[in-house]
């Protein structure tokens, strides 16, 4: 086996392990999508709690604001009774109307901020509803993805020795442009001349360059990106 064949057998069992590796990122970047999806609809949740809260708070305070308006009208209304003025009686009177209009102002308020929670009630459920449709979808697909992810692990690491052997017979020089090329072009760093072309970047080749890969007794590369070229 030659030179180039060593090489061409290292970076093949080096791509289908790079492989492996890719598939295993796609999946795990799903279940991050999923995770980072319920998160965001965790927090979407927080604060319609929060306004809902507020909400019944102040709902609290305007219902005790009616009772204490309710127990000065009943008060006002005993005193009516026993007025015996002219003036008492009608100071009373204006001032039980005063209290019944006040209170009517509050018993509407504490029925739209009840239908306003009731609103956001109905809306929390609905997200409540996605979100655990959400977290089921996710549960599903982060155990599918746990159990293929096993599978390519157990490649990757049956490839590992094979791979090990590969590398300790190739050229220390192509082993060199290998490391160096192969963070930016992936592992496709040995490529078969296309025609005249450069098999990766597909620049055209100079007759000489052609007859040099031809005869198959040197490294060539490409001047253009740097690869090993081979027929």
């Amino acid at each position: 086996m030659g030179i180039l064949e060593h090489f061409r057998h290292y970076q093949n069992l080096f791509s289908k392990n790079e492989l492996y590796r890719s598939e295993m990122e796609k999946r795990n970047h799903k279940v991050s999508i999923f995770e980072e999806n319920i998160v965001a609809m965790l927090a979407e949740r927080a604060p319609h709690e929060e306004r809902m809260e507020q909400g019944r708070a102040l709902g609290r305070k305007f219902e005790g604001d009616v009772a204490d308006l309710d127990s000065k009208i009943a008060k006002n209304r005993d005193q009516l009774s026993s007025a015996t003025q002219a003036s008492e009686y009608s100071g009373l009177r204006a001032q039980i109307e005063k209290y019944e209009e006040a209170k009517v102002t509050l018993e509407e308020n504490v029925l739209a901020i009840f239908s306003k929670i009731e609103e956001i009630e109905k809306g929390l459920a609905d997200l409540d509803q996605r979100l655990a449709h959400a977290r089921e979808e996710y549960l599903e697909l982060n155990t599918r993805v746990k159990e293929e992810n096993s599978d390519f692990e157990k490649e990757i690491s049956a490839m590992e020795t094979p791979i090990q052997e590969a590398r300790s017979k190739v050229d220390s020089e192509l082993l060199e442009i290998f490391d160096r090329l192969q963070p930016s072009l992936g592992s496709n760093v040995l490529v078969s001349i296309s025609g005249d072309n450069c098999g990766g970047c597909h620049t055209s080749l100079a007759p000489n360059v052609i007859e040099k890969i031809r005869q198959d007794s040197d490294i060539v590369l490409c001047n253009f990106c740097g690869r090993v070229l081979g027929c």
